[in-house]
């Protein structure tokens, strides 16, 4: 027995998601840098690995870009920008 469960709406967002990418994939790639980055060049980066046009998303937010993911971040502490660039504090969401 189904429980009310809305079986068309979780498979329309699991599609979506697939033409989305989740925003730990950003996180670990500013984690792997040795040091603070500069935004302009961390969006150099975000492009190159996920394409200019890329859509994001986490467990609060989708179709996010990437402007709009970087500043949840910070927002949340997951991200410190400071004059030396933005660098990884920690995410602590438990995705691995």
């Amino acid at each position: 027995m189904h429980r009310n469960v809305d079986f068309k709406s979780i498979a329309t967002e699991f599609i979506e998601m697939q033409d989305s990418i989740h925003g730990r994939m950003v996180l670990n790639l500013i984690q792997e840098m040795s040091q603070p980055i500069q935004p302009t060049e961390l969006m150099t980066a975000i492009d190159e690995a996920f394409g200019a046009d890329a859509q994001f998303h986490t467990c609060s937010i989708k179709g996010a870009s990437v402007n709009e993911l970087i500043e949840m971040f910070v927002a949340k502490g997951k991200l410190d920008q400071d004059e030396s660039g933005i660098h990884f504090v920690g995410c602590g969401c438990g995705h691995s």
